[in-house]
């Protein structure tokens, strides 16, 4: 009798060589189906609320980004990742509006004083917890949230402001309109943010992913980024940690 075992090993090495076009379909399939609907059915909308949606997405896509990287380096879902932006946000924006100081001077201060408090968490919270499931962990940046999100409302009560009433203004006079939708300087500045940031910390972010897997032989890379059944193992983590929050 013909031995048939292995008759379908041809048919499924042709079907392997078109795994690349399963990948890319299934990115191209949803941003076609998204610029159908925005632009053809059954939510028509002009280019320039269009672009204002894309800004306030972008905003969101950047808190996203954070959360994907503090997941890879520490295998938790940080529920306190926005506000973790938000306390150096308002800092800065409460230095330019209640003492008026230089905008680019304020926006220094508030970045040194992210990545000041990203150190703080990291040391003092999440290096406690270091050997604790990651289930714990994650419970604790939603406690962490919590402290982020009063200590962001005693800035303002601290300096007096109330946000309601104020506005930022953008360090340069800008403003055009695409269609009906107006933008000034502060859109720019979104525009410019939302491109470079994305770009920047994934390049600077994957390099260390790399050099640390290879170097440490740890989880953190893509490769060896764990079980999907087991999403909140206690995993170890590489000592660039520190860097992702």
């Amino acid at each position: 009798m013909r031995d048939t075992t292995d008759a379908s090993l041809p048919v499924r090495k042709r079907l392997a060589d078109y795994e690349w076009l399963g990948r890319l379909m299934a990115y191209v399939l949803p941003v076609a189906g998204l610029i159908f609907a925005v632009r053809v059915w059954p939510f028509p909308a002009p280019n320039g609320v269009i672009l204002d949606g894309a800004l306030g997405g972008g905003r969101i896509a950047l808190i996203a980004l954070g959360i994907a990287l503090i997941y890879r380096a520490n295998r938790v879902i940080n529920f306190a990742q926005g506000d973790l932006g938000q306390v150096p946000a308002t800092l800065g924006a409460l230095l330019v509006i209640t003492l008026s100081v230089n905008y680019f001077v304020a926006f220094t201060t508030g970045l040194v004083a992210a990545v000041v408090l990203g150190v703080v968490v990291e040391t003092l919270i999440i290096r406690r917890f270091f050997r604790a499931p990651r289930l714990i962990l994650t419970v604790a940046t939603i406690g962490l949230s919590q402290v982020l999100i009063g200590a962001g409302l005693f800035l303002a009560q601290a300096f007096g402001q109330d946000f309601q009433t104020n506005r930022l203004d953008p360090p340069f006079s800008v403003k055009f309109q695409v269609g009906s939708t107006i933008f000034n300087g502060n859109d720019v500045i979104a525009m410019i943010t939302r491109s470079a940031s994305p770009s920047a910390v994934c390049t600077r972010s994957c390099g260390r992913w790399r050099r640390c897997s290879r170097s440490w032989g740890c989880g953190c890379g893509p490769a060896r980024s764990g079980s999907p059944s087991e999403p909140f193992s206690a995993r170890p983590s590489c000592s660039s940690r520190s860097a992702r929050w």
